[in-house]
């Protein structure tokens, strides 16, 4: 599989009937953003939770490959922009000779310094999830019973 396909369809080859691949095996990515172990437990999480929704009662029923293929549309997207995103800031970082290293220092220190930026950035690359969301309701939680 070339990496247009990996980045354009890549939730279909993540499953099969009973079979599901989650972190590194389903979205192998450079170091430069420090996210594998991170969206390898985010992926543990997802697919849990969508399993926690299965009724044991049914299980005669059950098709894990259902499970499995919600999962995948669910985790793609995000882990696919973050593989991207690791892909350009390593192009950036890893560069070759005295001066290119200084032009990307400098490029570097000048991002550090763009406080709103760095949000956005963050921002988009989707990291808030499903963290967030969990800690918005244990806060409502908590004020609901004071």
């Amino acid at each position: 599989m070339d990496s247009t396909t990996a980045s354009n369809d890549h939730h279909k080859y993540w499953y099969t009937r009973r079979c599901v691949l989650i972190g590194d095996t389903a979205h192998p990515t450079s170091p430069h953003l420090g996210q594998g172990a991170n969206q390898a437990l985010v992926d543990c999480y997802r697919l849990a939770t969508l399993l926690s929704n299965f009724d044991v009662g049914l299980a005669s029923m059950f098709k894990p490959g259902n499970v499995f293929k919600a999962f995948a549309k669910d985790r793609q997207p995000v882990t696919a922009t973050l593989v991207k995103g690791a892909r350009r800031i390593g192009e950036m970082l890893v560069v070759n000779g005295v001066e290119a290293c200084r032009v990307r220092d400098d490029v570097v220190r000048k991002s550090f310094l763009d406080v709103e930026g760095i949000e956005a950035r963050y921002d988009a690359l989707m990291l808030r999830q499903p963290y967030e969301t969990n800690c918005e309701r244990a806060g409502k939680l908590r004020s609901s019973r004071e």
